[in-house]
């Protein structure tokens, strides 16, 4: 439910979403990215957004994946790539990811 509210808070913003559950693998294991954008905030570089609802937080594994992905990047692990951002499976990927916090409560 609050992906469905973040994918059109994202629209509102001007981001264009690239990919859904974008899988990622780091030396830390594999990501899950909710959302992989461009646009908005971003301008033409990927961004990658983290659903929080209520009070839920990311993990200490999953803020090292991100830095991983953000400094020394990644390689797409999602079947079929990344269509939308022109990415194949086992294409390397760089990216900061933020987090967007929805409560429905």
């Amino acid at each position: 439910m609050g992906e469905i509210a973040v994918a059109g808070a994202l629209a509102e913003r001007g981001y264009t979403i690239l990919g859904q559950q974008v899988y990622v693998r780091v030396p830390a294991g594999l990501r899950i990215t909710d959302f992989l954008v461009t646009g908005g905030n971003a301008g033409r570089t990927l961004a990658g957004f983290e659903v929080k609802v209520n009070s839920s937080v990311r993990s200490s594994l999953q803020i090292l994946k991100d830095n991983q992905i953000a400094t020394t990047g990644g390689i797409v692990a999602s079947r079929g790539g990344i269509p939308g951002a022109g990415l194949s499976y086992g294409d390397p990927i760089k990216y900061k990811t933020y987090e967007m916090f929805i409560d429905n409560r």
